[in-house]
């Protein structure tokens, strides 16, 4: 199983404020801001940064794409997962997680695309998998019972096998959706 580079430890006491304001529900997008102006530019390259500290993007009725910062039919719902999101996010940035996109992110992502239009066998297999890990990360039901009743893909068939290039496809979409409405920039001179 692939691993993220290791940008940042995560036993530093930035990490550690980030994931703890996260899991109280407090933005960390200023952080970001002030991270990438400092010790980031030296350490993280910038889409990284755009994508750990950026909104949340979510598929609205009408197609088009709307952040959790302009709200969406999902509103209740992405206040309650944003703060898991955001820690995952920075795990991601620490090198903690395989993944590209956490599976919190995408079933937030393909809950609303799955109303609009019917997903693909891979797709609906890849939501599982993720609604699963998010379950599971929350602690909200019990993930063994829930895995006897359905067949659930395994991490091996996201990460390194059948399901790998339609997860890549559609992490690469969200990372390249997040950073296009990300407001995290690099100072482009020193003072």
């Amino acid at each position: 199983m692939n691993k993220n580079p290791q940008y940042l430890d995560p036993a530093a006491p930035v990490v550690k404020m980030w994931k703890v304001m996260a899991e109280l529900g407090e933005p960390i997008a200023p952080f970001g801001h002030f991270f990438a102006m400092t010790e980031g530019e030296r350490t993280v390259p910038l889409p990284l940064l755009q994508y750990v500290f950026g909104p949340l993007v979510v598929h609205v009725e009408t197609h088009e794409v709307a952040t959790d910062r302009l709200g969406s039919i999902t509103t209740d719902m992405l206040k309650r997962w944003r703060p898991r999101v955001s820690v995952e996010r920075v795990e991601i940035l620490c090198g903690e997680r395989p993944d590209l996109v956490s599976p919190t992110e995408l079933v937030l992502v393909m809950y609303n695309a799955a109303l609009w239009r019917p997903l693909t066998h891979n797709a609906r297999m890849l939501y599982l998998w993720a609604g699963q890990r998010a379950v599971e990360a929350s602690g909200i039901i019990d993930v063994a019972e829930l895995s006897n009743s359905v067949q659930i893909p395994s991490d091996q068939d996201v990460f390194d096998g059948a399901l790998t290039q339609d997860y890549r496809d559609l992490a690469n979409e969200i990372i390249r959706k997040v950073i296009a409405n990300s407001k995290i920039t690099r100072r482009t001179t020193r003072q």
